[in-house]
């Protein structure tokens, strides 16, 4: 909104300072957005490095083999077990000969 002075005045020289101050401080905005525009795009590249050495620090102390999943075994190699019996080794022949038999009725 214009100063009740500017608005009521016919006087050109009072309004030629008037424009020259307002141009005087588009000028300086302008100049101060170009500034904060340059170090908001600094500060972005910045973080674009910070990130991209991130992402190399983690390949390097991670390795691609923890990012592999496990190999998955196909359905012949599983066997069908009591639960538990997978716990232990299966017995060996003397062990087998060794248990006693129990007759059930």
């Amino acid at each position: 909104m214009l100063p009740k002075v500017v608005r009521d005045t016919n006087d050109p020289e009072l309004l030629k300072k008037f424009l020259t101050h307002t141009m005087g401080l588009l000028d300086k905005s302008q100049k101060r957005v170009h500034e904060l525009e340059a170090e908001k795009a600094k500060k972005d590249q910045k973080i674009l490095k910070l990130d991209d050495q991130l992402t190399a620090m983690q390949k390097r102390h991670f390795g691609k083999s923890s990012e592999k999943r496990s190999r998955r075994r196909s359905t012949s190699e599983y066997k069908l077990t009591l639960h538990g019996a997978s716990l232990l080794p299966p017995p060996d022949k003397k062990e087998l000969q060794e248990l006693t038999e129990i007759e059930v009725s």
